[in-house]
């Protein structure tokens, strides 16, 4: 192990001096390929958003838990075991000794109570931070409120200086280091879904070294702690190689990876057709697939939707935006000939969670009554904003046609490339935006939390004090008694006309079944790469197979 470390060191050096090396320069056995469509990939987890970086993570990042790639239950990962509390709301996570970044640093415990603040942070405005509010004394420290006392031991009592109603601080945050290798969590209430939120892509730990440097993009790797790590990275490519110095190395078969980004979806499934790639994660026509049987169609975890910008009148009003939406065509965007499962709900449906569906049909009777009702001054021009997609433009036309015949004003369809869409929704330039919005882990939750007050996600803006208590009440629930308060929650947001869900989306992946084990259609779509193996070859009955 200390040779491997010391080479190792090397290597990072090389790395993080931006040092170039090619991958002629490096000899594998052999290799798999898989391909992405083109993607601006933001390698700092504590900031990231999209579901290609979390397939992308499952190589170069490892957080305490990570998913089976079966069954998406979590399973020990950095952490060898954990301790849960019989009131469940105290967890002591065991770090495992072996587990080390790529240049050979033990990761500790004060890796991830670091990071976890860092992305808790008020003002770091870290995407996925406000899950861990779950936490004790989280919420109020990434948000920055005020506390009507501060915690034990921060002051005397005596003291006149002190100041009871100071901001919240990170010492009051539930997250313990109880030494290098074992951490501790404090929660609020007992939460049944805390592991599943750990195994997201965001709650790595990350270097020390790294932590305060927010732009990752001038790195020639990323300092990461997964089972491969980055030897070479373009917005073509990127070639990763087994990491040598991850804990489980001995079960990780595949020796290196290589991601391309193709933006034509024939270029795809004629390299799959040649065996170039072994597997694309959608971006290809399925008619020039030669063998069908190669693509793999499963429901999934995940909603296509439409959502207001309610930072901007008259939007921020409920009654304007259900007024428009009624006055849509509605059952022409959810057409069956077009999509495979048409929405009226945002939670895709699961056992035992009661159903909360929102208007299904166009009605402008009751849309025209609802705005003469509410008095509001529409706007000048209704604006659009759709990343570049055959369903976005249909579905967003139907809605331009039939406005501007029924309110008398212009509608402007904005097109967006697909590599910096989700930035522009985080402008104030537009009336609606669309989302394909895929579950970051197996719960209800995962769809309805990001629309509370203080959730980083909430890029229509929308806010409602009963929905966010429901949430909160949520949380300390189990059970169909927590399913049923979350599809309150969900009814009242779909009430509110904040969004439109259009579609339920499948998994649609094209995959070298011949070649590759160890890959398992799932709900949410992702599938760690640790687990991939090449499939041994099979001699069939009453055939031998020939030395070369």
């Amino acid at each position: 192990m200390q040779m491997k470390k010391i080479v190792y060191l090397l290597l990072s050096i090389l790395l993080f001096l931006n040092e170039s090396i090619s991958a002629e320069e490096v000899k594998f056995p052999d290799k798999i390929v898989i391909s992405f469509p083109p993607s601006l990939i933001e390698y700092n987890p504590l900031y990231t958003y999209s579901s290609t970086e979390a397939q992308l993570y499952t190589a170069i990042y490892e957080g305490l838990v990570s998913y089976d790639p079966y069954t998406l239950k979590p399973v020990p990962a950095v952490a060898e075991k954990w301790e849960i509390s019989s009131d469940k709301t105290e967890f002591i996570f065991t770090i495992r000794k072996d587990a080390y970044y790529w240049d050979g640093t033990n990761i500790t415990a004060e890796d991830f109570r670091r990071s976890w603040l860092k992305m808790l942070s008020p003002g770091e405005n870290a995407e996925y931070a406000f899950l861990l509010d779950v936490i004790k004394g989280a919420e109020k420290y990434r948000k920055g409120i005020k506390t009507e006392e501060a915690s034990p031991g921060s002051y005397t009592a005596d003291d006149p200086a002190a100041d009871k109603s100071a901001v919240s601080t990170e010492s009051e945050v539930g997250i313990i280091v109880l030494s290098k290798y074992s951490l501790k969590v404090i929660l609020d209430t007992p939460a049944e879904h805390f592991l599943k939120i750990l195994c997201h892509h965001s709650f790595v730990p990350v270097h020390p070294a790294f932590l305060d440097k927010r732009d990752w993009s001038d790195l020639s790797s990323a300092p990461g702690n997964g089972p491969y790590y980055i030897l070479k990275k373009s917005p073509e490519s990127i070639l990763m190689v087994k990491n040598q110095l991850y804990w489980d190395e001995k079960n990780v078969e595949i020796p290196a990876i290589e991601i391309l980004f193709i933006d034509d979806p024939e270029t795809t499934a004629k390299m799959f057709n040649n065996k170039e790639i072994q597997w694309a994660t959608g971006n290809f026509t399925s008619d020039s697939v030669s063998n069908k049987r190669n693509i793999i169609f499963n429901p999934s975890f995940a909603t296509n939707y439409y959502f207001f910008n309610c930072r901007i009148k008259p939007w921020d009003n409920p009654a304007v935006r259900r007024a428009l939406l009624l006055s849509a065509p509605l059952e022409g965007i959810r057409n069956k000939n077009f999509i495979f499962f048409p929405a009226a709900t945002l939670v895709p449906p699961i056992p035992d969670y009661p159903e909360a569906a929102d208007f299904e049909k166009q009605d402008r009777d009751k849309a025209a009554k609802l705005f003469n009702e509410t008095g509001e001054e529409l706007p000048e021009e209704i604006i659009i904003k759709i990343p570049e997609s055959f369903e976005s433009r249909r579905s967003a036309s139907l809605m331009k046609e039939s406005w501007e015949e029924f309110l008398n004003i212009p509608v402007r369809v904005e097109v967006v490339n697909y590599q910096n869409y989700y930035q522009e929704l985080k402008k104030n330039d537009y009336t609606l935006g669309t989302v394909s919005w895929i579950g970051d882990f197996p719960d209800p939750l995962t769809f309805l939390q990001m629309w509370t007050s203080g959730s980083n996600l909430n890029d229509a803006g929308f806010s409602d004090p009963l929905f966010d208590d429901d949430i909160t009440a949520s949380l300390s629930l189990s059970g169909k008694k927590r399913y049923e308060f979350l599809s309150k929650a969900e009814k009242r947001l779909l009430d509110s006309g904040v969004i439109l869900p259009v579609s339920y989306s499948p998994s649609i992946n094209l995959v070298s079944t011949d070649e590759l084990a160890g890959w398992y259609p799932n709900p949410i779509d992702i599938h760690p790469v640790k687990y991939l193996k090449f499939r041994k070859a099979q001699v069939h009955p009453g055939l031998v197979k020939a030395d070369k």
